[in-house]
């Protein structure tokens, strides 16, 4: 489970309740910036650190072009690094971005995911 931010403890005593039942061994993963998840979820404490920015751009790049020998067209380039900003290092962030505009080579495009409404979101 990836970025979770419901801290509610009964409910997560109602999601372990179904998890008893696993195989020997078995684990989930879940990550969250909120260290009320973390602690509801009675996890061991592993924080990450956030990308550096060099290698956000290459994250980003992989998943946004596919291609090394491809170099994109300089205003898509541009956005892009405004882009990788916005998603402040975190890795799921750049890869959905990068995917997101995969195969999408006019400026529009790209400046319209730059401006879109999702960038609100905390």
């Amino acid at each position: 489970m990836d970025d979770v931010w419901n801290g509610n403890q009964p409910k997560w005593e109602e999601v372990w309740k179904t998890l008893v039942f696993g195989a020997q061994g078995s684990r989930i993963l879940v990550t969250t910036r909120s260290k009320e998840v973390a602690s509801t979820m009675r996890s061991e404490d592993q924080s990450l650190k956030q990308l550096q920015e060099d290698h956000c751009w290459k994250l980003f790049a992989k998943h946004a072009f596919r291609d090394d020998d491809t170099q994109p067209n300089q205003e898509c380039r541009e956005i892009g690094m405004k882009i990788v900003k916005k998603c402040k290092g975190l890795p799921l962030a750049l890869k959905t971005m990068g995917s997101l505009l995969y195969n999408k080579s006019s400026v529009s495009e790209w400046e319209t995911v730059f401006q879109s409404q999702i960038w609100e979101f905390s």
